[in-house]
This record gives structure tokens, C-alpha cells and sequence, in this order.
């Protein structure tokens, strides 16, 4: 036997064990998809789907694609409707695409959960500050505050007495 007909002999079998290999993945059904697709999941597996999500949503995020972020953290709370992880994540990718309606929606319903979530207490006051709703701002930023001091809190709260007209407060 040459060597290139053995070279070929040993291709076709690899180029065949990888399309063998393709053929059962893409046959193979994935549990985890399946029983979510179907809405029939244990808690494990919607845990462990949702964890994936938040890590995929963050990376995404980060990356600068927030309304692809914005999709997966709506799915993470869908699976998950108190998950304050999913809903934050939410919130601040709607208040980036700047639908600020649904991430005062969000934001509160994380402050459903959980009144006195640091992050969602700021994240509302910011969007109170950028619809220009200094009062309500105010109210979030102090009740912020009793959580803990923060120079962004601090900064914020005095933007908002600033566009109050109450400079010495500011």
C-alpha cells in the first residue's frame, strides 16, 4: 500500500468518526434544554440553567451588547421570578437602552423582593435623576444611605437637591 493511499485511507476514517461524532450530538437531545423549552424543570436544573445565563448575560453586558443582556436577564427571571440577580441585571440593561419605564418596573420589583437593595436603590434614584424626578431620587438616595455611606450616594443626592433649586442642601 502507497503511502498516500494509506494518508487517505486514515483521512476518510477520521473525516468519518467526526461526522459520526456530529451526527449523535445533533441527535443526542440536551435534558436541561429540553425540560425548559417544556417548562418542566427541578429546581437543580433551573438553578444550574440559570446560573449559566447570568454568567452569559454579564459577559455580554460587559462587552457592551446590553439589549443581548438585556434578553438573556428576562429569561434568567422568567425561570426564575426572584431571582434579585436577574432583575438587577434587567434593570440596568433596560436603563442603559434607556427604557426607563421598564427599568423603574425592574428596579422596583427587586425592591419587592429585597426594600433594601443597596444597588436598586441607587439604580432607581438614577433614573429618577435622569427623568428628572429629584424628589423620588431623593427619597431612594436617603433610604440608600441608611444602608451605608457611599460617595456615588453623596453625589447623587446632591445632583438631585441641585436640580431641586436647593443649593445649600446640594
Amino acid at each position: 500500500m502507497s503511502n498516500r493511499t494509506g494518508r487517505l485511507r486514515m483521512f476518510r476514517t477520521s473525516t468519518a468518526a467526526v461526522a459520526l461524532l456530529v451526527t449523535l450530538g445533533a441527535c443526542a437531545s440536551d435534558p436541561l434544554s429540553d425540560s425548559v423549552r417544556r417548562g418542566r424543570t427541578d429546581a437543580g436544573d433551573r438553578e444550574t440553567r440559570v446560573s449559566a445565563m447570568l454568567r452569559v448575560a454579564g459577559n455580554t453586558a460587559a462587552t457592551g451588547d446590553v439589549a443581548t443582556a438585556a434578553g438573556i436577564y428576562r429569561r434568567a427571571h422568567d425561570l426564575e421570578p426572584e431571582n434579585v440577580t436577574a432583575l438587577l441585571g434587567l434593570a440596568r440593561s433596560l436603563a442603559a437602552l434607556g427604557a426607563n419605564d421598564d427599568a423603574v418596573a425592574a428596579f422596583r420589583a427587586v425592591l419587592d423582593i429585597d426594600p433594601v437593595q443597596l444597588d436598586a436603590l441607587r439604580g432607581l434614584a438614577g433614573i429618577y435623576i435622569a427623568i428628572d424626578q429629584p424628589r423620588n431620587a431623593i427619597d431612594h438616595l436617603e433610604a440608600a444611605l441608611e444602608q451605608g455611606e457611599d460617595a456615588r450616594i453623596y453625589n447623587a443626592l446632591g445632583l438631585a437637591h441641585d436640580m431641586q433649586g436647593d443649593h445649600k442642601a446640594a
